[in-house]
C-alpha cells in the first residue's frame, strides 16, 4: 500500500461505517476487525511493508455518524506500543525553612485585623472541561499555550503579569537554582536573584507532571519597582502551597512605605494559618479568608478596586470587605518575600507552581476560565 493510500486511512474525513465501504484500492491489502459490539466500532489494519504497521481507527455505525475518530500506531521498538518516558525530577523537598516573621497574630505591620467574612454572593467556580497534563515528561513540560488547548490566561485583556513555573524556557538556572523568572506576559518582565544563598529551587516534575518553585524561608526573587505592577485596579491569581505555619509567609508583595503611610499590594498565609489579601492606603488592611492547610494546594484569586476587595479560594467567594487602595509609588515588587520598602522579611515557605495578574478587575466569566484553566493544569 503506498503512503497516500495509508494517508487517506489516517487522515481522511470520509465516514466509513463498515470495513465494505473502505475503497477497494484500500481494502485489498487489509485485514478488518471489529473489537467492540456497540454503536462505536474500532477496527485494527495491519500490513506488512518492510515490517508491521498497526492502525487503530473508531468508526460510528449510528446512520448519524458525520465524523471519524482515529487513533495512530507509533513505531517504539513493537508495533502501537509507545514506550513510557519519565521524569527527571522529584518533588520531595520537604520545604523545611522557616518564616521571619513576628508570629505574634497581628498582620505584616503588626497591626490586627479583622476579616470579615463573606455575605453569601459566592461564585459557583465552574471546573475546567479541558484535558490535564498527562504528567509525561521531564524538564520541558510547558507549551507556549496552554494544557487545555482551548484556553490561555493571555486570552483575556490587561495581564501584566504571568509567571509559570511549568515553562522551561522562562528561568535562568544555574546549578538547579533560580537566577531569574520571566514573566510569559507580553512584557518579559524579569524577576531575579543575583546571590547563590537566596535562589529558590525548581524542582520538575512535581505537581501533576509539572514543575513548581520551592521557597525554603530564606529564599525570593526580585523585581525593581515597575509602575506596570501596581495598577489601580486588579486581579491577582496565585497557585501555591504552604509547607510551614506559623508567622506572616507573603508568596507575593508589592507594596511600598513612607513613615507610617503604606501603599500597595499583597497574599500572605497569616500568622494565624488563614489566607489574607492585604492593600494599603495610608493604613494596611486586608480581606481574609479560610484556614491556609498545611501542604495543601490552593488556587487563591484576589480583586481590588480603589475601594472594595474580594477573596476566592478555589473558584469560591470566601470573603469580600471594603477596602480602600492605593497603588505603590515606590519599592520592588518580591516572589517569596515581603516588607519591599526594607529588607526582605515575612518570607514564604512553600512551593509556587503559577502567578496571574491582570490590570483590570475581571468579569465572573473571564475570572473563572482563569480558575478552569489552572485547575484543568495543576490538579491531579
Amino acid at each position: 500500500m503506498g503512503t497516500s493510500e495509508r494517508s487517506a486511512i489516517r487522515h481522511s474525513g470520509d465516514a466509513y461505517r463498515s470495513p465494505t465501504e473502505i475503497p477497494a484500492a484500500l481494502a485489498r491489502s487489509l485485514d478488518f476487525t471489529p473489537t467492540q459490539p456497540s454503536a462505536t466500532r474500532c477496527y485494527w489494519a495491519t500490513w506488512a511493508l518492510g515490517g508491521l504497521i498497526l492502525i487503530g481507527a473508531c468508526v460510528e455505525t449510528d446512520p448519524g455518524f458525520a465524523g471519524t475518530a482515529e487513533a495512530e500506531g507509533k513505531q517504539h521498538g513493537s508495533a502501537g506500543t509507545p514506550q513510557a518516558s519519565s521524569g527527571d525530577g522529584d518533588g520531595d523537598g520537604d520545604g523545611d525553612g522557616d518564616g521571619d516573621g513576628d508570629g505574634d497574630g497581628d498582620g505584616p505591620d503588626g497591626s490586627s485585623s479583622d476579616g470579615s467574612s463573606s455575605d453569601g454572593s459566592s461564585s459557583d467556580g465552574s471546573s475546567s472541561d479541558g484535558s490535564s497534563s498527562d504528567g509525561s515528561s521531564s524538564d520541558s513540560e510547558s507549551s507556549t499555550t496552554d494544557d487545555t488547548g482551548a484556553f490561555a490566561p493571555s486570552d483575556v485583556a490587561g495581564m501584566i503579569l504571568w509567571l509559570d513555573a511549568a515553562d522551561e524556557a522562562s528561568f535562568d538556572t544555574p546549578n538547579g537554582e533560580i537566577s531569574k523568572w520571566i514573566d510569559r506576559s507580553t512584557a518579559l518582565r524579569e524577576f531575579s536573584q543575583p546571590s547563590d544563598d537566596s535562589r529558590p529551587l525548581r524542582v520538575v516534575n512535581a505537581l501533576n507532571g509539572h514543575a513548581v518553585v520551592r521557597f525554603d524561608g530564606t529564599e525570593y526573587l526580585e523585581r525593581a519597582f515597575d509602575s506596570g505592577l501596581h495598577p489601580g485596579r486588579l486581579t491577582a491569581f496565585g497557585r501555591w502551597r504552604i509547607t510551614s505555619t506559623g508567622g506572616d509567609r507573603s508568596p507575593i508583595t508589592a507594596r511600598s512605605r513612607r513613615g507610617a503611610s503604606y501603599a500597595g499590594y499583597m497574599f500572605y498565609a497569616d500568622s494565624s494559618d488563614r489566607w489574607a489579601f492585604w492593600v494599603g492606603d495610608g493604613d494596611l488592611d486586608a480581606v481574609t479568608g479560610s484556614t491556609a492547610v498545611l501542604n495543601q494546594w490552593v488556587t487563591l484569586a484576589a480583586t481590588q478596586t480603589d475601594g472594595n476587595g474580594v477573596l476566592y479560594l478555589d473558584g469560591q467567594q470566601v470573603a469580600a470587605k471594603d477596602l480602600p487602595y492605593a497603588p505603590a509609588p515606590t519599592s520592588p515588587m518580591r516572589i517569596g518575600a515581603g516588607q519591599t520598602e526594607l529588607a526582605p522579611n515575612y518570607f514564604f515557605v512553600g512551593d509556587i507552581a503559577e502567578v496571574i495578574i491582570y490590570e483590570a478587575v475581571l468579569d465572573r466569566n473571564e475570572r473563572e476560565q482563569v480558575e478552569a484553566y489552572l485547575s484543568a493544569k495543576w490538579m491531579p
